[in-house]
C-alpha cells in the first residue's frame, strides 16, 4: 500500500510542477517512499522533498513553525492511517481504491487474504477499532484546529492544509466522502482548498 506520494503528488500539482511517475524506478526498496533525485542527491522521503522544493518556490518559507509542522506529522503518522484502513476496509472497497472494477472477477482466494491481512495489520498497529468512526474523528480533529479560520494557514494553505487535502483526497468523491461531508465540518474547508487549487495557476508567475 504505496501512498506516501500522496501529499508530494499534490503539491506539485498546486505549484505546477512538472512531474512524471516511474512505477519502476521512482520507488525506494520498502515500497512506500518515492525516490527523487534533487540537487545530485537521492531522496527517499514525501517530506523532506516537499521542505527542499518550498525553499526553491519561497526561499523564506519558515518550515519550522511549530503550528505547521505539528500537523505535517499528525498527516504522517496519524490521518494516513486512519484513512488507509477506510480505504482498505474490505475486499470490495480495496478493489473500488485500486480501480480494479474491471477486473474483479480475476482476484483470487491469495489476493483475498493479502489485503485482509493488510488491513487487520494496520488497524492492529494504529489501535483502529472502528474505522469510520476514526475517520469523522480524525477530520474534526482537523476541523478544530482550524478554529475558525479559512486554512490553517491563514489565508493561503500552508503544507499542513496541502498534506490533509492530499490525504482525503481519494475518499471524498465516493460513499465514504459524502458520509465524511455529511458527519463532520469539513465541508467548508473542503470547498476552499479546492477553490484554492484552482486559483494557484493565477497566482504563479
Amino acid at each position: 500500500m504505496r501512498h506516501d506520494g500522496f501529499v508530494m503528488d499534490r503539491f506539485l500539482d498546486y505549484y505546477r510542477i512538472p512531474f512524471k511517475v516511474d512505477e519502476g524506478d521512482t520507488w525506494s526498496d520498502d515500497k512506500k517512499k518515492p525516490i527523487v533525485a534533487l540537487d545530485g542527491e537521492l531522496m527517499f522521503d514525501s517530506s523532506d522533498i516537499i521542505d527542499k522544493l518550498i525553499k526553491r518556490i519561497h526561499p523564506d518559507y519558515d518550515l519550522n513553525a511549530e503550528e505547521e509542522k505539528e500537523w505535517r506529522e499528525w498527516v504522517d503518522n496519524h490521518l494516513e492511517h486512519v484513512v488507509l484502513a477506510n480505504l482498505y476496509r474490505n475486499v470490495p472497497e480495496t478493489l473500488k481504491t485500486m480501480d480494479w472494477n474491471t477486473i474483479i472477477g480475476n482476484v483470487n482466494s491469495f489476493d483475498r487474504f493479502v489485503v485482509k491481512y493488510s488491513v487487520i495489520k494496520l488497524k492492529k498497529e494504529h489501535n483502529i477499532t472502528d474505522e469510520r468512526a476514526a475517520l469523522y474523528g480524525a477530520v474534526e480533529q482537523w476541523v478544530d484546529a482550524l478554529n475558525g479560520r479559512q486554512f490553517l494557514g491563514g489565508l493561503n494553505p500552508n503544507l499542513a492544509d496541502l498534506g490533509v487535502f492530499a490525504i482525503l483526497l481519494p475518499i471524498l468523491h465516493d460513499q465514504t466522502g459524502r458520509d465524511v461531508i455529511e458527519q463532520t465540518r469539513i465541508r467548508k474547508w473542503h470547498l476552499e482548498m479546492h477553490r484554492a487549487y484552482d486559483e494557484m495557476e493565477l497566482r504563479l508567475p
